[in-house]
C-alpha cells in the first residue's frame, strides 16, 4: 500500500447498485477501483441505486484503501435525489483531506459538473474522464467549456473525442479502455465455421439505446429472406429491461432462435466473440468509443456497426475493417449482415484489417491499464506538489 500518493476521489455520473450498506459493480468495474486503490487511497461518491439480479454484478470489497460516499439512496425521486447529492457534496467539502485531494471526474454527468464547479473556485485540481459526447450549443456547451478548460487534465474514450478535447485543453490522452483483451490475443482468430448456421452476436448493456431492438427486427428480416441464424444477446439490464427483452423477442417469433445470457462471465464473452460469424452492434447511445468494439476487432469478430460520424470514424472504416450502416436502418443493417453471409472472403478481410488496426492502437496506449492511468496521473501530481 503507497501512502506517498495524494487521496483520490472518483465521482461518477451514473449510480452504484447498493443493498444494505454494500455496493455492487460487474467484475471489470470493481477490478478497476480495487486496481486504483492498490496505489492510493480512494473515495468513490455516487448515486445509488436498487441492486439488480445478483448473476450480473460482484460485491465490492471496501475498508483499507477504498470507500464509497453515497451522494443519494436507492428510491429517492428526482428532486429528494437532487436536495441529498447537493447537501452531501456541500458536507464533504467542509473536510480538509477533500479539499487536498485529487479528483477524477466521469463525465459529461451532473455530479462531476456541479463539483468541477466548486474545485474551480476551491483552486483544487480535477482530471476529466471525458466518455461520450457533450453539448455544444447554448448553456451547455458554456459549462462544458468552462469544465473542459479549467481540468488539469482529460483521458477521453476515442480519437474522435481527443481532438474535440485538445480545441479546450491541450492535456488530452485516450483512455486506455478497461477490455477483456490484450495485444496477446491478437494472434487468436475467430472460429466459426464458413458454412451452416450464421451466429449474430450483440453484446452491450440491454438498453434500446444501444440499438437492441434493431438488432431483434435485424435477425427477424433475415429470418423472413430465409436464412438460417442464431442470434446471441448478452449483457447485463434491470429484471424489468431483460423482461422486456424477452417479450419482444417471442412477439417477433424468434424465441427459437435467440439466447438471452445476462451477465455472461468475460470467459463467455471472448468465447462468443471467437465463434461468432459477426458482432452487429447497431448502437444509438451517446458513448465514446465502445470497448466491445475494440474486444470484437481483437478477436477476429467482423464488425456490423452504427455510422457515427467521426465519433467512430477515427477508428473504424466502412468495407475495409467493419461495415458502417445509417442509425436505425434495419433494412440497411440487415443488408450488411446477408452481404456478410454471404461473402467469405470480406468476413476475413475485414477481420484481419480490424486486427492490423487493433495492433497499431494497442502500441499508442500510454499505460498497461486504465487503472496505471490514473496512477500515473497521481504520480504526476505528487511531483507538482514536491
Amino acid at each position: 500500500m503507497n501512502r506517498s500518493h495524494p487521496a483520490l476521489i472518483i465521482v461518477t455520473n451514473g449510480s452504484l447498485p447498493a443493498s444494505g450498506g454494500r455496493y455492487y459493480l460487474p467484475q471489470w468495474e470493481a477490478n478497476f477501483y480495487q486496481d486504483v486503490a492498490r496505489s492510493a487511497r480512494l473515495a468513490i461518491w455516487s448515486d445509488t441505486s436498487h441492486l439488480p439480479s445478483r448473476n450480473l454484478v460482484i460485491e465490492m470489497p471496501l475498508g483499507g484503501n477504498l470507500a464509497v460516499v453515497p451522494l443519494s439512496s436507492p428510491g429517492d425521486n428526482s428532486l429528494s435525489r437532487l436536495a441529498s447529492r447537493t447537501t452531501q457534496i456541500l458536507r464533504q467539502f467542509q473536510k480538509s483531506e477533500v479539499r487536498r485531494s485529487m479528483f477524477y471526474l466521469y463525465y459529461p454527468g451532473r455530479n462531476s459538473a456541479f463539483v468541477a464547479s466548486i474545485l474551480r473556485i476551491l483552486r483544487v485540481p480535477y482530471v476529466l474522464y471525458i466518455r461520450g459526447e457533450y453539448g455544444s450549443k447554448g448553456l451547455k456547451a458554456y459549462i462544458h467549456s468552462r469544465t473542459i478548460r479549467g481540468a488539469a487534465g482529460c483521458i477521453v474514450t476515442g480519437g474522435y473525442l481527443e481532438q474535440r478535447v485538445q480545441l479546450l485543453n491541450r492535456n488530452v490522452q485516450q483512455v486506455v479502455p478497461m477490455m477483456n483483451v490484450t495485444s496477446a490475443d491478437l494472434p487468436r482468430y475467430n472460429t466459426a465455421e464458413a458454412t451452416g448456421t450464421f451466429k449474430i452476436l450483440f453484446v452491450g448493456q440491454l438498453l434500446a439505446s444501444k440499438g437492441l431492438y434493431v438488432y431483434i427486427d435485424v435477425l427477424r428480416t433475415l429470418r423472413l429472406r430465409g436464412w438460417d441464424i442464431k442470434g446471441t444477446i448478452i449483457g447485463n439490464g434491470t429484471p424489468d429491461a431483460i423482461s422486456d427483452l424477452e417479450r419482444q423477442i417471442d412477439r417477433t417469433g424468434l424465441g427459437s432462435f435467440v439466447e438471452l445470457v445476462p451477465g455472461a462471465s468475460p470467459t463467455e464473452v471472448r468465447a462468443e466473440l471467437l465463434a461468432s460469424h459477426v458482432f452487429l452492434f447497431p448502437t444509438e447511445y451517446a458513448e465514446g468509443f465502445p470497448r466491445v468494439l475494440y474486444e470484437a476487432m481483437t478477436l477476429g469478430a467482423p464488425v456490423v456497426t452504427t455510422d457515427r460520424g467521426e465519433l467512430f470514424g477515427w477508428m473504424l472504416r466502412d468495407g475495409q475493417n467493419a461495415l458502417l450502416r445509417p442509425a436505425g436502418n434495419v433494412q440497411e443493417f440487415a443488408d450488411a449482415v446477408e452481404l456478410l453471409m454471404q461473402d467469405v472472403t470480406l468476413r476475413r478481410n475485414l477481420a484481419a484489417k480490424a486486427k492490423d488496426t487493433m495492433a497499431a492502437f494497442f502500441k499508442s496506449l500510454p499505460a498497461s491499464s486504465h487503472a496505471d492511468q490514473v496512477v500515473q496521473i497521481l504520480s504526476s501530481r505528487r511531483e507538482t506538489l514536491s
